[in-house]
């Protein structure tokens, strides 16, 4: 609980407002999981994917519409849940910001996360066909094939392999045996779908509530932006639970690998997927003692990794996959491309010179908000410095630890580019080329993010009237002037 009471401050936020919010969210996120049965299928026409098509024809009954699949109608019905949803969040935010909400608010905004989550739930893969890879691989898996050095065979791509072009897999070796594990079971296309939902819903809802746990001790104001972003913003929650992407299954892993500062969930992060490998350097920069403990913790992390390595790998050609995958979008140097390229080194260097100065500082205070920015930053570096492209629900990685820093400029910078990215992929959901306009998406993203930046900046200097809070793990929140 928070020891300053903000509710006592003029006009606080009524848990009507949230309700309301609520409640149109709500009806906003039923309409899209019901379009979803004639949206993925429409565009899965459009694409010319059969399999993907026949795939949901077996399991729903439902089959492409013609008109459903044309571009200026297949466009507006996906994408307006999403847009009433992310307005409904932007407002939620922005009364966050503007009138202190008090603990009932909290609970009020935490409650709504869950009925999200279970109308959510149901819904099947519309913008990306990723859920069904993993369906794909695993099923390789579990007939004893490698995934990572052999193609798809033909009767597995027929049958689950809802996409053009099979390939290899991508993801590391332990999204590959639960992959495997969930194959083994059944071969129903519903019971695969259930339980690939099960660990994806599972791990947002358990995202959620180590959110929940870390912010626990910051101001209200901070609790209920916290909330928002992991259980209210689209893109975690319409990609982890409606899309069924395994990023927030990574995520969860790498939060409590931080909450309870354990290397072996790290590990398990890591081999889910590997863009969370940068936070193991605050694993190596902690000043703690050498005991019993934390060399048990470094021995299984190691024992895990290469045991699920040693179960795939056959060589170099084992990341060939990963590798290739060097389309450039959504990036800082995508964003600034028109600029040239000194403007992308520089737009790229941005983010590692953050990290930088973020860890520095942490190393010479080593207070908790410090170690949260630093941990938020060493991921974002590696995120757009290093990756060729920035899938929008690859930001789910990066949100559920802005969301344990939700005041820090970093961290509201993000929520911007957030709120925007789902909308940035309209053109490659319609098959656009990436090299005549994408550009043109990620520069509007990009400012528009700098816009949120600063005007929740100014909302802050404007109408926050309590004081600071500081956070430490050894004592309760203190409050200075």
């Amino acid at each position: 609980m928070s020891t300053f009471d903000e509710a006592s401050t003029h006009n606080p936020l009524s848990n009507r407002a949230v309700h309301i919010l609520g409640s149109i969210t709500a009806i906003a996120w039923i309409i899209q999981t019901i379009a979803s049965y004639w949206l993925a299928p429409a565009g899965l026409a459009y694409g010319g994917v059969v399999s993907g098509q026949q795939l949901y024809a077996d399991m729903t009954g439902i089959e492409a519409i013609d008109w459903l699949a044309k571009s200026r109608y297949w466009l507006p019905l996906f994408f307006l849940p999403l847009v009433v949803s992310s307005i409904c969040t932007m407002a939620l935010l922005f009364q966050i910001m503007r009138r202190p909400p008090s603990q009932s608010t909290v609970r009020a905004v935490f409650s709504w996360t869950f009925v999200f989550g279970v109308i959510c739930l149901p819904a099947i893969p519309v913008l990306a066909q990723d859920f069904w890879l993993s369906a794909a691989w695993g099923k390789m898996i579990a007939t004893g094939l490698n995934p990572y050095h052999q193609d798809i065979p033909h009767d597995i791509a027929a049958r689950w392999y809802a996409d053009l072009n099979p390939t290899r897999m991508t993801y590391g070796p332990l999204w590959a045996i639960i992959s495997g594990l969930v194959m083994t079971v059944s071969n129903h296309p519903w019971v695969v779908f259930s339980l690939f939902k099960a660990v994806i819903a599972g791990s947002w809802a358990g995202a959620l509530i180590i959110v929940r746990k870390m912010t626990e001790s910051l101001p209200f104001r901070d609790q209920c932006t916290a909330i928002a972003i992991v259980g209210w913003m689209p893109l975690v929650l319409y990609f982890s639970v409606s899309e069924g992407h395994n990023d927030i299954v990574m995520a969860v892993f790498a939060l409590f690998a931080f909450y309870i500062r354990n290397p072996i969930a790290l590990a398990a992060s890591v081999c889910i997927k590997y863009v969370s490998g940068p936070l193991g350097l605050i694993f190596l920069l902690a000043r703690e003692p050498f005991n019993a403990r934390l060399l048990i913790g470094y021995l299984f992390s190691s024992l895990l990794v290469i045991a699920c390595f040693v179960l795939f790998y056959r060589g170099i050609e084992f990341f060939d996959a990963a590798r290739a995958m060097t389309w450039e979008f959504l990036t800082p140097s995508s964003a600034v491309a028109i600029a040239g390229r000194p403007a992308q080194w520089a737009a790229t260097a941005v983010f590692p010179i953050i990290a930088i100065y973020q860890g520095v500082k942490w190393v010479k205070e080593r207070k908790e908000p410090r170690r949260r920015v630093f941990a938020l930053a060493l991921l974002s570096a590696g995120m757009f410095a290093i990756l060729p492209h920035v899938w929008p629900w690859y930001l789910v990685l990066l949100l559920v630890f802005a969301a344990v820093a939700p005041s820090a400029p970093l961290s509201r910078w993000l929520t911007g580019l957030a709120l925007g990215a789902p909308f940035a992929v309209a053109m490659a959901a319609r098959g656009w080329s990436f090299d005549s306009v994408m550009h043109i998406p990620d520069t509007a993203l990009y400012l528009f993010a700098l816009t949120w930046l600063a005007f929740t900046g100014w909302i802050m200097t404007s109408h926050y009237n309590a004081p600071r809070y500081t956070i430490s793990p050894e004592a309760p929140p203190s409050i200075q002037s």
